[in-house]
């Protein structure tokens, strides 16, 4: 037998969110019990078995945090004076396209929103609108996923505007760049950047720019944010 204090049980829950729901569900029904402690007591085997999937969740570097956070901060701040416009990080987003399984993108900046809630997952559907532009900041292991994968799961949706915040390491050495595609007619079209490698992001009305691994955005070029 082994036993988990309820309160560590659900904090390992909300810190591995978008494994949560399942975690539990697989453990609770009939197969456990709790002790006048309030102690959660279940099998060893059960434990054991739902342990691969906390290995298999991507661990964000303190790099990819810092760049999530600085966007998030940024693109809620260009759109606050829109009651209808919502900024999302690392939030489900299930789709209307069936064939499509639902992402958590790093930034989702979405306009029309009928409603002011909570969000721990914004269904398109549901909703009746979709994210204007999805950015997406790559980690190793999943980096082929962002480039590859997602995006042409994202022209299957209708994503307006898809960016890489591009962070490729090659042995000692760190390659930025940025990437964007636009979605047009004929699907996605890479979206092309300034001289100086910056990309405007016309849902926001702001300009992008990525140098030794620093973020910058603006509108005034005097007046960074």
């Amino acid at each position: 037998m082994f036993t988990v204090p309820l309160a560590r049980w659900y904090n390992v829950c909300s810190k591995y969110h978008s494994y949560s729901v399942t975690r539990c569900a697989a453990i609770r029904p009939g197969r456990e019990r709790l002790c006048k402690h309030k102690f959660l007591r279940v099998n060893r085997p059960i434990i054991q078995r739902s342990q691969p999937h906390l290995h298999s969740i991507p661990i964000p570097t303190d790099e990819h945090e810092r760049l999530r956070a600085y966007l998030f901060d940024v693109m809620r701040y260009l759109v606050k004076d829109d009651p209808q416009t919502l900024v999302l990080s690392d939030t489900n987003c299930p789709w209307d396209v069936p064939a499509v399984k639902p992402h958590c993108p790093d930034i989702a900046v979405i306009f029309n929103v009928r409603e002011r809630k909570v969000w721990s997952t914004f269904a398109v559907a549901a909703e009746g609108t979709r994210p204007a532009l999805i950015i997406k900041i790559t980690s190793p292991k999943t980096r082929h996923l962002d480039l590859e994968t997602k995006l042409d799961e994202y022209e299957l949706v209708h994503v307006p505007l898809y960016v890489i915040v591009d962070i490729h390491r090659r042995r000692r050495s760190v390659h930025y760049q940025l990437l964007g595609w636009q979605l047009t007619p004929d699907g996605y079209a890479p979206l092309p950047p300034d001289e100086q490698g910056h990309l405007w992001l016309e849902p926001v009305q702001a300009w992008l720019a990525l140098h030794n691994g620093r973020l910058t955005c603006w509108r005034e070029p005097t007046q960074p944010l």
